[in-house]
């Protein structure tokens, strides 16, 4: 796979020199004068200027299965098509936290990944469709399974497929990826839990993936903001992981 790092653009600022020793003493003073008081007022600005990403707070909350997720700081806003609020994020529970129970059960000694921070309307379904395929569960002409689809194999370990939905769209997060993404570049986006992660669009979807010991993950999103599952992925945790 290539990987496409993206370089942050930088704006290159003209200052004009300023021909004042042509001028009498007097009038040198006053222009030093101003020149300070416009720095001092810039300072102070740039000192007290609030900032509207996503920060870490500095205290953490308790997330599914012992892992620890970072809290949204209240200052800022949250990103995404309908996510409004940050009060309208934390840590999983109810079906999603029973999902990844699950598929920790069926894990066969596979380290299993879980996120630690979603929109508090997520929730985990009854049954599995193929996000990563399909655009939506009623394009989905195979047959039914449960979620979280656990597909096992004979001396080998399982792959897992989770499926999440939330008021922006769907997620699948997948344990042990079978597959390719093919010849696609991607963007590093940073890490998760140490390990590389790359970002790609692919199938009509965001697509973040990395590895842990030779083992493939990724998170699958539709009708998800890049921003929010940027967010997501980054704070995906190995279950038991503080």
């Amino acid at each position: 796979m290539h990987s496409t790092r993206r370089l942050s653009a930088r704006t290159a600022v003209s200052i004009r020199p300023l021909w004042t020793w042509a001028l009498p003493l007097s009038r040198r003073l006053k222009l030093a004068e101003v020149i300070v008081a416009v720095a001092v007022i810039a300072v102070v600005g740039c000192g007290t200027a609030t900032g509207t990403g996503i920060k870490p707070s500095s205290g953490n909350v308790p997330s599914i299965a012992g892992t620890t997720a970072i809290q949204r700081d209240p200052s800022s806003s949250a990103v995404g098509s309908n996510v409004t609020s940050p009060a309208e994020w934390g840590a999983p529970d109810g079906s999603v936290a029973r999902a990844f129970a699950t598929a920790e059960a069926g894990a066969d000694g596979l380290r299993v990944y879980a996120p630690t921070l979603l929109p508090n309307s997520t929730v985990a379904p009854d049954t599995w469709w193929p996000i990563s395929e399909v655009d939506s569960p009623s394009a989905y002409a195979g047959p039914r399974v449960s979620n979280p689809h656990i597909l096992s194999e004979e001396g080998g370990l399982p792959e897992i497929r989770v499926a999440l939905k939330s008021s922006d769209g769907w997620l699948e997060i997948i344990e042990d990826v079978r597959g390719d993404l093919g010849d696609i570049e991607g963007t590093s986006i940073g890490t998760i839990s140490g390990r590389q992660a790359t970002l790609y669009v692919v199938e009509g979807c965001y697509c973040v993936q990395w590895s842990d010991e030779g083992i493939w993950y990724a998170v699958f999103a539709r009708g998800w903001s890049e921003e929010d599952i940027r967010e997501v992925a980054l704070d995906m945790r190995p279950l038991g992981e503080s």
